[in-house]
Order: C-alpha cells, then structure tokens, then sequence
C-alpha cells in the first residue's frame, strides 16, 4: 500500500490543519503498524522479503 500527500504551502489553513491534525494521526498510525509482529500480517503476494539472491 502506498500513500502520498502533498500539501500547498501557500494556503495557512490547510498547513495548520496537516500539522495539528494528519501529521500527528499518521505518526500514530505508523508507530501502531511496527509494533504488530510479522506473523499477524497477512501475506502480501509478490514480497519480496530481504535483499535479493
């Protein structure tokens, strides 16, 4: 899964709302995923898990 955000600098609410509001529920959001073990994961078809051989 992958997720971008671009946010234009030019627009004071917007800024504020990305910093008090999606900045901090993202780090959240991260920090909740490394803490779950491998083993719960569901596979993801086509992994490639380590460097490769």
């Amino acid at each position: 899964m992958s997720s971008n955000s671009i946010v234009m600098g030019d627009d004071p609410a917007t800024v504020q709302i990305f910093g008090q509001e999606v900045a901090p529920a993202t780090r959240e959001l991260v920090a909740a995923e490394r803490d779950t073990p491998r083993s719960r994961l569901p596979p993801v078809s086509g992994a490639v898990l380590g460097p490769p051989t």
